[in-house]
């Protein structure tokens, strides 16, 4: 049984022949759940911890309580290091396999907070632990801790993402997390998406072993590697836009993914500029994936799926509703959009074309009528999240939380990750 499954749906099937049209394609994948019992890749992963004076007190302690749950679910084929920064770098478990678990969490008892914040030292040491055992067919990541600035070392977030794309080419993905209120949110954002790995908004220092305890298990489910999937246009169609994840390509879109675990869903959206020649049956290209299963052999599996439409004038088939589930998707990355702009005029300081921007997305969320129930969920909290947003931008009670929340909720929305 394949560990993804994938479908893709337009928007419309009906198209007036001879002008230009905008379609939109929804490209779904689903991971399925890995059986129990079922062997898993063996982890390599390498605890990167902010040790910096800002994290002394519940930071610190609660970010042990996480390193030291995690540590409890590695088995012995598993590899694992520890290193922590702040004004200097030490690497206090070097890579290794985890066979004294004790010993482990006893180093990281040992963790206590000190000075500034060497972000890109403590990052790059962790990586090269990690590097040490990495292999295809193990699940090699750094998860880097912080609650701070870079202000030693390599502070220059473009240098810090060339850093982490580097480790990427190597077959290492990044996670990041940022605690409180303090870090800086784009540039951890970046680093995790130009990696692969993920990124978590720690709002409250408690939720830290939640939020350890959820990656890990996630890296404990991984499915499918390597991911990739591609769009070839048809000699009609052109792409014009591609929401959530960064393509390549022309006539061949090409989107590579991060490792999906089980029961993990993504969702790929493709604007579509279609021009059929005459009336009739139309193709539009084909959808394709590839990837390495992440069983015990890291088979290859590809396959592709056929799309097509008609061109018609046919004024009955013309008026047919759209597709639902595609438009539904299309509002709430628009929505995102919005949220992005709003975000950028808040900085700025004019709270009042903010507010605008996402009244205007949420009086158009909430007149969707008729929605099926499975997609009421999503929207309801799309709307929430608005609401709180407006609510504090309208009281310019705009603050560090506040931005952080926003820039969070679409980072969910483009990786398709739940609140």
């Amino acid at each position: 049984m394949e560990s993804l499954s994938m479908s893709a749906k337009l928007n419309k099937k009906y198209l007036v022949p001879g002008i230009t049209q905008p379609v939109y394609l929804m490209i779904d994948l689903e991971a399925k759940q890995p059986e129990a019992g079922k062997s898993r890749q063996p982890l390599n992963l390498g605890f990167v911890i902010d040790r910096s004076g800002s994290m002394s007190g519940e930071k610190i302690e609660y970010t042990k309580q996480a390193v030291q749950y995690a540590i409890n679910h590695f088995a012995p084929q598993d590899t694992a290091s520890l290193t922590v920064y702040d004004d200097e770098v030490q690497v206090l478990y070097p890579a290794q396999h985890v066979k004294f678990k004790d010993e482990f969490k006893g180093f990281v008892s040992q963790i206590f907070p000190g000075g500034m914040t060497n972000l890109s030292g403590g990052l790059v040491a962790g990586y090269r632990e990690v590097e040490k055992y990495a292999a295809p067919d193990r699940v090699n990541r750094v998860l880097l801790l912080t609650d701070g600035l870079a202000n030693r070392g390599i502070i220059e977030p473009k240098r810090l993402c060339g850093k982490v794309a580097g480790m990427k080419k190597a077959g290492v993905t990044v996670t990041t997390l940022g605690v409180g209120d303090d870090f800086d949110e784009d540039l951890l954002t970046k680093m995790a998406e130009q990696s692969g790995g993920n990124y978590y908004f720690i709002d409250s220092t408690d939720h830290i072993p939640q939020i350890f305890a959820q990656e890990l298990q996630a890296l404990l489910a991984v499915v499918a590697q390597n991911v990739k999937v591609s769009f070839r246009c048809a000699d009609a169609v052109t792409v014009t836009k591609v929401w959530n994840y960064p393509p390549s390509g022309d006539r061949v879109v090409e989107i590579a993914l991060p490792d999906l675990f089980g029961a993990d869903r993504k969702i790929i959206l493709l604007e579509l500029a279609v021009t059929p020649s005459a009336e009739g049956a139309l193709s539009l290209g084909t959808v394709a994936i590839a990837y390495d299963d992440a069983g015990e052999k890291l088979e290859y599996v590809s396959y592709g799926l056929d799309l097509s439409a008609a061109a018609t004038r046919d004024r009955e088939l013309l008026e047919q509703p759209e597709e639902q589930t595609v438009m539904v998707q299309v509002e709430l990355n628009r929505t995102a959009e919005a949220r992005e702009e709003a975000i950028r005029l808040a900085d700025a300081g004019d709270f009042d074309a903010a507010s605008s921007a996402l009244k205007d997305r949420y009086h158009t969320l909430d007149a969707m009528e008729c929605l099926a129930p499975e997609m009421r969920p999503e929207v309801a909290l799309e709307l929430r999240h608005l609401h709180e947003a407006l609510a504090k931008i309208d009281a310019k009670d705009y603050d560090a939380n506040l931005r952080k929340k926003m820039s969070y909720h679409n980072y969910q929305r483009r990786n398709t990750k739940k609140s």
